[in-house]
């Protein structure tokens, strides 16, 4: 099972044309920064981050969900 998977964001709160993440050649998940979207930098984002990004685009508190931080990189302002 692989550690890594994508998903495709789209909605009027989602940045039009943002990639996320990175995998290498082993198809290991690279760190990424969840607010620059700088690769090699912060942590790896997992399927809590996810679910508390697409509540925050939809105008709903994640911090009542999950814990996880949100990939405000693919967020509008």
């Amino acid at each position: 099972h692989n550690s890594t998977t994508q998903a495709l964001l789209f909605g009027g709160n989602f940045r039009a044309g943002r990639a996320f993440g990175a995998t290498n050649n082993s198809l290991q998940a690279q760190p990424a920064n969840f607010t620059t979207g700088v690769l090699g930098e912060g942590s790896n984002p997992g399927i809590k981050s996810l679910h508390s990004t697409v509540l925050k685009a939809n105008g709903v508190d994640p911090s009542g969900w999950d814990a996880a931080p949100t990939i405000d990189y693919v967020l509008k302002g």
